[in-house]
C-alpha cells in the first residue's frame, strides 16, 4: 500500500548541490512527523538522538513520532553503498532509509554513527543540500563517529529555508 502511494506521488531523492546550502527537495514544513519506529538497543538510542539533536536547535524544526504519519524511517540491510537515503514522497511525506550493512561495517561508535546519518538525512528533509568542505552535518566526508549534531551553519540554513518562522 505504501509503495503504491509513493509511486502515485512525484518523488525526489537527495542530490548533491552546486554550491548552494539548499537542496530544494525537502519538505514544505520544518514540522515533520514520522511513523513511530522501534528497533533494538543498538539502533533506537541513536535514532532517537537524531530527533532530539534537531529539536534542541534554535530553529523552526519540530521532529516528532506520530502514529497517523505516512512518513517512515527504516533501518535495514541494503546492497547499495550509501549510509542513509532520503526520499520525498510529497511536501509533507518522506521516507528515510538507514543502511544497517554499511553503518555496522564502518562505524567505530554505532550510536553516534546512526545519529550522524539520521541527522544528515533529516537535514535533506529540511531542504539542506550537501556542504562538502564545510564543518557541517551535511558534509558527506564528516566523521560520523563524532559529528552528531547540526552545526550553527546548518541551523542558520534551516532558518533561511523557512523564512516565515517567527520564534516569538
Amino acid at each position: 500500500m505504501t509503495a503504491a502511494l509513493c509511486l502515485a506521488v512525484p518523488t525526489a531523492v537527495a542530490q548533491a548541490d552546486e554550491g548552494s546550502p539548499f537542496s530544494y527537495i525537502g519538505q514544505d514544513t520544518p514540522k515533520i512527523a514520522v511513523y513511530p519506529y522501534s528497533y533494538n538497543s543498538q539502533w533506537q538510542p541513536g535514532m532517537d538522538a537524531a530527533l532530539a539533536n534537531w529539536n534542541a536547535t534554535y530553529s523552526p524544526v519540530s521532529l516528532t513520532k506520530k502514529s497517523s504519519s505516512t512518513s517512515t524511517v527504516t533501518a535495514a540491510s541494503y546492497s547499495a553503498n550509501w549510509y542513509g537515503y532520503y526520499q520525498a514522497c510529497g511536501g509533507t511525506c518522506l521516507y528515510i532509509r538507514l543502511n544497517s550493512r554499511t553503518i555496522s561495517k564502518d562505524s567505530a561508535n554505532q550510536k553516534n554513527y546512526v545519529t550522524s546519518v539520521l541527522v544528515h538525512e533529516y537535514g535533506h528533509a529540511l531542504n539542506l543540500g550537501h556542504r562538502d568542505g564545510q564543518s557541517s552535518i551535511m558534509n558527506r566526508q564528516r566523521n560520523r563517529n563524532t559529528m552528531v549534531k547540526p552545526s550553527s551553519s546548518d541551523v542558520t540554513n534551516v532558518i533561511r529555508a523557512f523564512p516565515s518562522w517567527n520564534p516569538s
